[in-house]
């Protein structure tokens, strides 16, 4: 490999592990804000009896606005302290830009959750509105560490990931790489394996797209 390739693309794998370490942060911090709000004993929205837990609270629909307040305010604190921000949860517009931003919620959309759900909310529930919130804004971390490479590292950074057994890259452009690089990447989190030539042709033909040329097999 070219040496005056190599930086950029150590460069870039470094960063591609630190919005991993980011987006595994607001994960964790999106969830402690529910958990928090929602075992307040001021609320009495989370019922313990014996063995036995649920969020009967909800079925009132003033501790609905209640929780849905409470959980946009401290996600909110989460946000302002990443940017530096230092936006109120009053002005709505500005506080769901910032939360949006930073794990893919708004106020309206933990509030219409919880209008829904009402005593069925569960932490389980959260956890998939909050992982289907946060896939765009990891992605976009992660789209955003590729801003060191351009097409002349291609080649170079396909050899590095290890993925000459599964692309040719020199059919590639740099953002077909970066597509392959993330989703092996995301393969080996899920999967606990690296992407076969065959599972890289099954996710194009589910997302219903033509094979590119560039997958070998």
């Amino acid at each position: 490999m070219p040496d005056l390739v190599l930086p950029e693309i150590t460069e870039f794998e470094k960063m591609l592990k630190r919005a991993e370490r980011l987006a595994n942060a607001a994960q964790v911090n999106t969830t402690y804000a529910f958990i928090a709000a929602a075992m307040d004993p001021s609320l009495k929205i989370f019922n313990m009896n014996g063995d036995e837990a649920d969020f009967s609270g909800l079925e009132d629909s003033e501790k609905v606005k209640s929780l849905a307040d409470r959980i946009h305010e401290a996600a909110l604190g989460y946000a302002n302290k990443f940017y530096a921000a230092g936006t109120k949860p009053e002005d709505r517009l500005k506080s769901d830009g910032l939360l949006r931003a930073y794990n893919g919620t708004t106020y309206g959309t933990t509030a219409k959750l919880l209008a829904e759900q009402k005593g069925n909310m569960s932490i389980k529930v959260w956890e998939a509105y909050r992982d289907q919130a946060l896939q765009p804004v990891s992605q976009s971390l992660k789209t955003s560490a590729a801003g060191v490479l351009t097409d002349t590292h291609t080649v170079p950074l396909i050899t590095y990931m290890k993925l000459d057994d599964v692309v040719d890259s020199s059919k590639m452009r740099i953002n077909d790489a970066i597509n392959v690089v993330l989703m092996n990447e995301e393969s080996k989190r899920v999967n606990k394996a690296p992407l076969t030539a065959e599972q890289l042709k099954r996710i194009f033909a589910e997302q219903r797209s033509d094979v590119p040329i560039y997958i070998k097999g």
